[in-house]
């Protein structure tokens, strides 16, 4: 388990506080399972209605990528 907090992602430079917590866990057949928490709180110069679509958006992006990069690639955000 790796659990990071702070603003992250987009909302880096807003007034929040969030964790994100990310956990592996075997799964059948060999197969790994990525569980992901993400709480957040505070106010954002967007409003509170426009900032979660975009947090879940980013989620889904970084968790497509784990999920596609050979093991030992690098997963790098540039660009995002």
């Amino acid at each position: 388990m790796i659990r990071m907090t702070d603003g992250l992602g987009p909302l880096q430079a807003e007034a929040v506080t969030d964790t994100l917590t990310s956990k592996l866990d075997a799964g059948g057949a060999g197969a790994t399972k990525l569980s992901t928490t993400y709480l957040g709180g505070g106010f954002g110069r967007q409003g509170g209605e426009t900032l979660p679509p975009v947090v879940d958006r980013v989620l889904d992006d970084q968790i497509a990528r784990r999920k596609t990069a050979p093991e030992g690639a690098s997963t790098s955000c540039a660009g995002t």
